[in-house]
């Protein structure tokens, strides 16, 4: 189930103080009337056009382990339907903020939420959304108080996700250019392509490699844009379990050839067994790591830290490993780039944890973990603790997977 009243509350004090969650807490019943979903983000589009069907996937665990499996395979195992990807046109559409969401007729549509039905019945990112980029004076007043836009577009298509970190933008934003390519294909329209605000070079790199260089694209921002053709593309999320929905197998895999054949070889070599080290990050280190290290040099891995490297070296690092091992984090995204490897997570029991098992799944990928113990920190959430890898289990798996690969 969604976070709750209290959950919520706790994770905005934590955030932005005491300040936004007065501000937040200020918005909440303005939040409830102003903010479009369910049906009626459809009923609101002026064309609704289909450019790809779901489709189903398999997610099983086919690994070494007996049941019981941790909470997030258990969560995820079955069947899994990708979201209709359709592309919703909105008329004399406002852009506000740099993680936009769509001012029309004086309410708001978050864009994330159109065309994923249980994300929009829980609302949980609609409030996210609409705190973030809506100020308290617009919440209250309503169409009285109707933003005037600075800047203006005739026809844009908005490429955005809920979530910014390195690995949705991978499996979640960057599929909907395919969408965009059918849409374009299917009505002989180029729109200007939107997204948010102050790329990364990761991310102005992954566009690049797509065929889309900075000068194909608008970034928002601080200032309002009116756009009198905004196409926004349905979000497939593959984010906690309790939100079945879920990326595209052809989507991906698009991603990866696309990206993949417009990387050079380059010079430096990488290993054929690799370690994705979470050293460079801020969360989620391997406690015992020294111990994890000792157990990898056995096997001849090589370490490596894909926050330091250049977006164009992390896809020839997975361009063609014959292992992979890791943390649960960002780094292992970049399995999707990876041709037929075997993927081993360190994991702690968190549910929330489905991402690279699931991606691995939808991608064909061999999928293997190792149960991690977490450190005891009352007020960092499960998912995002230390770990404490079991190295007998790790060694034991490792062992099986190189006996199996001769």
């Amino acid at each position: 189930m969604a976070p709750n009243l209290l959950d919520r509350a706790r994770y905005k004090y934590r955030k932005d103080g005491a300040l936004g969650l007065l501000r937040a807490s200020a918005k909440e019943p303005f939040r409830r009337r102003r903010l479009i979903d369910g049906d009626d983000v459809y009923a609101h589009a002026s064309t609704v056009v289909r450019v790809t069907d779901g489709a189903e996937s398999e997610i099983q665990y086919d690994g070494r382990h007996e049941r019981p499996h941790p909470a997030f395979i258990q969560a995820v195992d079955g069947q899994a339907t990708a979201t209709p990807r359709d592309v919703c046109e909105f008329r004399d559409a406002i852009l506000m903020g740099s993680e936009p969401i769509i001012s029309l007729d004086g309410k708001f549509i978050p864009p994330s939420a159109i065309g994923t039905a249980q994300a929009r019945q829980d609302g949980w990112k609609e409030r996210e959304t609409f705190t973030a980029n809506v100020p308290l004076t617009d919440a209250v007043l309503g169409s009285y108080a109707r933003p005037r836009p600075t800047s203006k577009i005739e026809t844009g298509f908005l490429l955005t996700g809920f979530f910014t970190g390195f690995g949705h933008w991978t499996f979640e934003v960057l599929p909907k250019l395919r969408a965009y390519e059918a849409y374009t294909a299917k009505t002989g329209e180029e729109p200007t392509i939107l997204t948010r605000g102050e790329l990364t070079s990761w991310q102005r790199d992954s566009l690049a490699l797509l065929g889309y260089p900075p000068e194909s694209i608008r970034q928002t921002g601080s200032e309002l844009v009116h756009v009198q053709r905004l196409l926004v593309p349905s979000h497939r999320f593959l984010t906690w379990s309790q939100i079945p929905t879920y990326p595209s197998t052809r989507d991906l895999r698009w991603v990866r050839e696309q990206i993949t054949q417009n990387v050079s070889p380059g010079s430096e070599f990488f290993g054929d067994r690799i370690f994705i080290s979470r050293s460079d990050a801020p969360r989620r280190h391997v406690w015992n790591r020294r111990e994890v290290l000792k157990v990898l040099e056995e096997y001849d891995f090589e370490v490596y830290e894909p926050g330091r490297l250049s977006f164009a070296d992390q896809v020839r690092l997975f361009s063609s490993p014959e292992i992979v091992v890791g943390p649960y984090g960002a780094g292992l995204s970049n399995v999707i780039f990876a041709e037929d490897p075997t993927l081993v997570e360190l994991v702690l029991d968190a549910d929330q944890n489905i991402h690279h098992y699931v991606l691995a799944n939808l991608l064909d990928i061999d999928y293997e973990f190792v149960p991690s113990l977490p450190r005891s920190e009352s007020d960092v959430e499960l998912r995002h603790r230390d770990l404490k890898v079991d190295t007998e289990t790790m060694r034991e798996v490792l062992e099986s997977i190189c006996r199996a690969s001769g």
